[in-house]
């Protein structure tokens, strides 16, 4: 599948150039289910790029759940039209 890869390559080169931001947003990840015990998605955590002060390519919340286990789906709560996105546990 053509878009997986390209998706993929997407998420790699975030680790490779931004990998104390993704490190600290697993974490904000880890901590959010720790507390809640609830499947989640970027919706849970998407404040945690304004607060770090990351202004680049939201995307990178998709690699935050890289090795968890996708559960179901939800709406984004964002400017992306209601699409669907993953639920995750780790």
């Amino acid at each position: 599948m053509p878009g997986q890869a390209g998706k993929e390559q997407a998420l790699d080169l975030f680790e490779m150039s931004r990998p104390e931001l993704l490190a600290h947003l697993r974490r904000v990840a880890r901590d959010h289910w720790d507390r809640y015990g609830q499947p989640m998605s970027t919706n849970d955590i998407r404040w945690s790029l304004e607060a770090s002060g990351y202004t680049g390519d939201p995307r990178i919340l998709g690699a935050v759940f890289r090795g968890w286990t996708p559960v179901g789906w939800t709406t984004v709560k964002s400017k992306a039209n209601a699409r669907p996105i993953r639920l995750f546990v780790p």
